[in-house]
């Protein structure tokens, strides 16, 4: 299931090390965008860079996921992790404590990962730490044992992932409804439950599908805009170790859709080029869905949200500096209209649902202000938020992202409230309209 050996893959015909000339970009944009997820087909700890690399991200204050097999990871390595602030995340991959099934799978034993995941626990402590299994035909049994194991060690978050079909050869893998997929998943969360181990599940389509009966006969086809409902475009470039960039990780792995390069172009160029804005704008219908998200099954498919949901940011009309009530006018620029009832709000978004220092009693929360005042927003009409914030001293700008509750942001959208923290010296003060544009400008809202 790993690209590095599934096959004939990109990763596969020629494995190796980032290119450290490519580092300085990759560092300068992560710091822009403010977190980093560390991994790669192989094992990061083998590059000799790696965990210089960890805290210069860290340095420059990016938060940081990380990925490994723990199986490199002795006590030296483990403080080292433990000693970078920001790494919130070290996720270790698992895919049995069966010795058997590991070394059928992994090529290796067992028990080396699982001293390095006890290293892990004992540095870092629990809070920091998951493990992740990928479910398959051949280690689905054994990995009913696997809570009270993980448990034991001070393990207490255990992650179950879906196979992604990177290679045909997987078939004999896959494992769905009629295999008893969902008598698996139940057993295996009975036993977290019982071992205090919280399971999450993170499956691709084909999994979350397993766990439902099949599509009756009769079912309504689906439309002919339904595309994959996939953000990673919006959301998380992919770089590879020689500089080219992909959308995501599934057409990294069969190089395709490279959208720049960092060997000709910087990472900033590359984000806000053509080849990336076509992209967005094909895979959000289905009569343009690019093929290799045709193939892809780690998404669902239907409507595509940024094909219901956009806008556009109208900085003539806002007011995000000086002092308080601020105001927010965005342009729907998408297909539905909105309602209350879409629950489209103003959120924290660095880091996405943190907590604001500029909350005000009014907000509906600590980190989202509230939602537009009109009752409907058809597109190409304006929605206005209006709201009053408490600026702090200590806290000179916040970034924040209109959000429709529980399907997504909205790109194109990011802005900075910069509220004066002595209102008396700005009573009377108009819209900042220059200062507004070149807040939207440097954090990079064109979408």
């Amino acid at each position: 299931m790993c690209p590095l050996t599934a096959g004939d893959t990109p990763s596969s015909r020629d494995p190796g090390n980032l290119d450290p000339a490519l580092w300085p970009d990759i560092l300068a944009f992560a710091a822009l965008a403010g977190r980093a997820n560390v991994g790669g087909y192989g094992e990061p700890l083998s590059n000799q860079k790696c965990l210089t690399y960890l805290r210069e991200l860290d340095e420059a204050g990016v938060r940081i996921c990380m990925t490994t097999n723990a199986t490199m990871v002795n006590e030296k390595i483990a403080r080292e992790l433990a000693a970078i602030g920001r790494l919130e995340n070290v996720n270790v991959s698992v895919d049995s404590p069966d010795p058997a099934v590991y070394e059928a799978i992994r090529g290796g034993p067992v028990d080396r990962a699982l001293v390095g995941v006890r290293r892990l626990v004992d540095a870092l402590g629990s809070g920091r730490l998951t493990v992740s299994s990928v479910l398959m035909r051949s280690n689905a049994p054994s990995l009913i044992t696997f809570p009270a194991i993980l448990a034991a060690i001070g393990v207490r978050k255990y992650v179950l992932q879906g196979l992604v079909d990177y290679t045909p050869n997987l078939a004999h893998e896959e494992i769905g409804w009629s295999d008893g997929l969902g008598t698996f998943v139940d057993r295996i969360r009975s036993a977290c439950r019982e071992a205090g181990v919280e399971l999450v599940l993170e499956l691709p389509e084909r999994t979350k599908a397993g766990l439902t009966p099949p599509v009756q006969p009769g079912a309504a086809p689906p439309a002919v805009t339904d595309t994959r409902q996939c953000f990673a475009p919006w959301d998380e470039p992919v770089v590879d170790k020689d500089g080219r960039v992909f959308p995501c990780c599934y057409a990294m792995t069969h190089g395709q859709a490279v959208l720049g390069d960092l060997r000709t172009a910087s990472f900033d160029a590359v984000w806000h080029g053509s080849a990336y804005a076509d992209f967005r704008r094909a895979i959000v219908d289905g009569r343009t869905t690019p093929d290799i998200c045709r193939q892809c099954t780690v998404v669902p498919t239907g409507s595509h949200l940024y094909r219901e949901f956009s806008a556009e940011i109208v900085a003539e009309a806002s007011r995000l500096a000086g002092r308080s009530p601020m105001r927010l006018a965005v342009r729907n620029t998408g297909a539905a209209a909105w309602s209350r009832a879409d629950d489209v709000h103003i959120g924290t978004a660095n880091p996405r649902d943190g907590y604001s220092a500029f909350r005000h009693p009014s907000w509906i929360g600590p980190n989202r202000i509230g939602t537009f005042r009109e009752a409907l927003v058809p597109p190409g009409a304006i929605a206005t938020f209006e709201f009053p914030v408490l600026p702090s001293p200590a806290v000179p700008a916040e970034t924040f992202q209109i959000v429709v509750e529980r399907r997504g942001w909205l790109p194109g959208t990011q802005f900075q409230l910069r509220p004066d923290p002595d209102p008396e010296k700005t009573a009377g003060a108009g819209p900042a309209h220059s200062r507004l544009r070149s807040v939207l400008r440097a954090i990079g809202v064109a979408r």
